[in-house]
């Protein structure tokens, strides 16, 4: 189910990569392709920050591959952070002046990290919620008269503190949370066994159009491995949901499509066809 702002990350997403795809594979970043970029990123920030986890694997890819037009690159993708600030920018002046803090994007992760990583918790958020012992204010009355009585900021600051001493004192315990809540995001629990078989028939399928992507030596391919590795890399301390992972599925989907014809074009093509038979 779609809701709150995956449906319009997932258009934005897919747009960026629509962009960005034309000046990777030309190898050609102007100015004006970088605005462009800039204020759909801009955009999509104020929506999802996970947007700049993307941007980053964006650079660094980037940054490797474009060796000879490393210059340019870098011209590019800082104009694309400028314009990026520049939109945060009010975001960040409304949460200094109102709690104190230039918080440039939408996050509660503090809070976040801390109900994902206790004595209770589980990899799922679902079962989190329906947990009697979850520790959120959108569940639990004490946790909202927390927040009343320190104010937004220090209760976010202090869930943050109270999550990274339980990670430190309980390391196994996180490493097997961390992976279990890697292996839910591409394959994930659906509400229905056939969702979820056909959610885990996209993961293994779209790993096998990237693979072959790279075996083309597609310069897309280190694009979508960047949206791949980088987009979930949050989830490995935070709890998942399976419509977290709805900015990236037509993505995933897109990549699942180019592998069936790759398989179709390698076998397909060799199908004896049927011959016609002369009846006269």
């Amino acid at each position: 189910m779609g809701i709150f702002d995956a449906p319009y990350t997932m258009l934005g997403l897919t747009g960026l990569c629509v962009v960005l795809s034309g000046y990777w594979i030309g190898e050609f970043f102007p100015m004006r392709g970088a605005i462009s970029l800039g204020v759909l990123a801009g955009v999509l920030c104020l929506l999802n920050s996970t947007i700049l986890q993307i941007l980053v694997g964006w650079f660094i890819f980037g940054m490797f591959l474009f060796e000879k037009n490393r210059r340019a690159y870098c011209k590019f993708m800082a104009t694309v952070v400028l314009i990026i600030v520049i939109f945060l920018s009010p975001w960040a002046f409304r949460n200094s002046r109102t709690l104190g803090a230039a918080i440039w994007t939408r996050s509660n992760f503090g809070l976040e990290l801390q109900v994902s990583n206790n004595d209770n918790a589980t990899a799922d958020a679902g079962k989190n919620d329906r947990s009697p012992n979850f520790p959120h204010p959108f569940t639990q009355l004490k946790e909202r008269q927390k927040v009343r009585e320190t104010g937004e900021l220090a209760y976010m600051q202090a869930k943050k503190r109270e999550a990274l001493l339980w990670i430190y004192n309980h390391p196994s315990r996180f490493i097997r949370l961390a992976a279990q809540r890697i292996f839910l995001f591409w394959f994930p629990q659906m509400t229905r066994w056939w969702q979820s078989i056909a959610e885990g028939m996209i993961t293994l399928l779209a790993i096998a159009g990237l693979l072959s992507l790279f075996k083309k030596h597609h310069p897309s391919s280190w694009m979508f491995l960047a949206v791949v590795l980088f987009y979930p890399a949050v989830y490995l301390v935070i709890q998942v949901n399976p419509r977290y992972r709805i900015p990236i599925e037509p993505i995933l989907f897109l990549l699942g499509c180019l592998f069936c014809r790759d398989l179709w074009n390698a076998f397909g093509a060799n199908w004896p066809s049927r011959k016609t038979i002369n009846l006269n």
